[in-house]
């Protein structure tokens, strides 16, 4: 037998440098597609968040305009509208609900003191439907002392 020697060069070259290379460019075209998103969801929170605000100014608005009427002055329904935000925060009831309620009694004739108003907030509040209920009841009594109670204002309360 012959004794022979194989001899082989063996060239490796290194691939994982630039597969590393490669994969921290694509983490960093995520990273600022990333950040581009992050911007704009920003964006869209913030003009949410305007025209939200905006909304409620705008409801606010109407809803001294409807009390400077109803009480015959633009003076007489800021302070209608400040009694109803401070009565507002001793119940549970917003200052939407309440302003609704305050109109309807005095455009009834009925002025809308602390007493009736707590009166109304307290029964309300132990029903299911709140804010139906006291719906219901500012109705039935408006319309009971204008003289147009139905048998619908009392199914409904």
């Amino acid at each position: 037998m012959a004794d022979k020697n194989l001899n082989i060069n063996i060239i490796a070259k290194d691939k994982s440098k630039q597969a590393l290379n490669s994969v921290q460019g694509n983490l960093n075209k995520t990273k600022n597609a990333v950040s581009k998103l992050k911007v704009a969801l920003i964006a869209i929170g913030a003009g949410a968040a305007l025209r939200s605000i905006i909304n409620i100014t705008a409801k606010f608005e109407d809803l001294r305009t409807a009390l400077s009427s109803v009480t015959g002055s633009a003076r007489s329904g800021a302070e209608a509208f400040s009694f109803i935000s401070k009565f507002a925060t001793e119940t549970q009831f917003g200052v939407d609900t309440l302003t609704e309620t305050f109109i309807k009694l005095k455009a009834a004739g009925i002025e809308p003191t602390r007493e009736l108003l707590t009166t109304f907030t307290d029964t309300a509040a132990v029903t299911t439907d709140q804010i139906g209920s006291l719906n219901a009841m500012t109705d039935l009594f408006a319309r009971s002392i204008s003289g147009g109670l139905g048998l619908e204002d009392l199914n409904r309360l």
